[in-house]
């Protein structure tokens, strides 16, 4: 039996939330083994799926995944709120390898592409979003700040950090999320947090 947090961007809690049909371009941000991405595309039955994964040792498992995903285009990238190159740390589980080096856990630090979302959808042609589903290990806030594709986007689904030290005190957090986005008139109408834990996933509407 699938575990009902296992894919918090179908999730009924959220979804319940959604218009299905507002919803044309999905921007998968963190896809990790590309497993997600079949039902997302399969439950909002969008026109485009644009993924982003930054740590470039998934790219091939994410690619024999996605093979019946007809509307899903692979970027091997990471957002920031910079252009250029940036460190990367690698977890050997790979999903939790972060831009923030892991305090408790060995990592190994590489170099990645980086761009801004803006300045991303730019080059590629993507004007415009209606869902955001994000799970990019603390960098959500800083690749939302004062995004204009962003700003004029409904919808989106995020892992936030409840604790203030999860995983060291520069790890962002909810804060840094409200930060990001109470600006730009979005508001948490939801959250989805397994008993215990000291991070869970978010709905954010416009």
């Amino acid at each position: 039996m699938p575990d009902e947090y296992d894919n918090p961007f179908v999730h009924p809690l959220f979804s319940r939330h959604i218009n299905k049909d507002d919803v044309k371009t999905i921007m998968e941000l963190g896809v990790r083994d590309g497993l997600f991405t079949k039902a997302i595309q399969d439950f909002y039955d969008a026109d485009e799926i644009v993924c982003v994964e930054a740590n470039p040792s998934l790219i091939e498992t994410i690619r024999r995944n996605q093979l019946t995903c007809k509307n899903a285009i692979l970027f091997n990238t990471a957002l920031f709120d910079k252009k250029g190159s940036i460190e990367f740390f690698l977890n050997e589980d790979g999903g939790s390898s972060s831009i923030f080096d892991h305090p408790f856990c060995p990592t190994q630090k590489i170099e990645v592409p980086c761009d801004t979302m803006d300045g991303f959808c730019r080059q590629n042609g993507i004007e415009k979003l209606d869902l955001i589903c994000a799970d990019v290990e603390g960098a959500e806030a800083a690749i939302f700040k004062n995004s204009e594709i962003v700003n004029n986007c409904k919808y989106i689904i995020a892992e936030v950090k409840f604790d203030e030290f999860f995983k060291g005190k520069n790890f962002p957090n909810i804060r840094d999320m409200e930060n990001s986005l109470h600006p730009m008139g979005f508001k948490m109408v939801e959250t989805l947090v397994r008993p215990g834990y000291p991070f869970g996933d978010s709905l954010w509407i416009k």
